[in-house]
């Protein structure tokens, strides 16, 4: 269900935005004024139970998550937050005790965002960050990432063009203790991992 309305300057006013579907919820609310081109909106998500998706996803899901959206600026270039909060995640073996994950893209091109992702899965602490650029209507950048862990190190980049679908970057990683990442791969884990990946406009190359 909504209920908005739209002014004689053509303002227009989403007061409630409401629905309802098996296992989740979403609430928002949002206004744009076109003679500032001003856009303002905040969402909620809910989604209380996921093991009602397991029939949909064809595999066993648990937990609850939760996330937040908030929107304001320029109708082609707003400034957007997301957050999302997950707590008793079971997806497939993998269990996640909690998730926290935030994606900030500032107004306009020029300003760099942010992704974050911090996780927990029994004795496993484990976190994802990365700076992201948008130098050009076409073209993504992902910058900085690193993945954090017990033992771990992993660090790349990666442009992707999105007219041309194609990504150049590079990606390194060594794990030297696989046997404390086995919480989140729900099965056992032994040994040590290495990767290089490079990706070029012909094609990529791992080792």
């Amino acid at each position: 269900e909504a209920s908005g309305a739209r002014d004689a300057d053509g303002r227009i006013e989403l007061a409630r935005f409401h629905l309802t579907g098996r296992s989740l919820s979403l609430d928002g609310a949002g206004s744009y004024d076109p003679e500032n081109d001003a856009l303002k909106a905040h969402a909620v998500l809910a989604m209380p139970q996921l093991n009602g998706l397991s029939p949909a996803l064809g595999a066993r899901m648990a937990g609850s998550i939760a996330a937040t959206a908030d929107v304001s600026g320029k109708l082609g270039e707003p400034a957007t937050t997301v957050k999302l909060t997950g707590s008793g995640l079971d997806i497939g073996s993998a269990h996640i005790d909690t998730l926290d994950a935030s994606l900030i893209v500032p107004s306009g091109r020029a300003k760099a965002g942010s992704l974050a992702v911090n996780l927990v899965a029994g004795d496993l602490r484990t976190g994802l960050d990365a700076v992201l650029a948008r130098p050009s209507p076409n073209v993504i950048a992902v910058r900085k990432l690193n993945l954090s862990g017990p033992d771990t190190k992993a660090e790349g980049q990666v442009t992707v063009d999105l007219r041309s679908r194609r990504a150049v970057g590079d990606f390194t990683a060594h794990i030297g203790n696989l046997a404390a990442w086995a919480p989140l791969a729900g099965e056992p884990l032994a040994g040590s991992a290495s990767m290089i990946l490079k990706l070029t406009s012909q094609g990529g190359q791992a080792g």
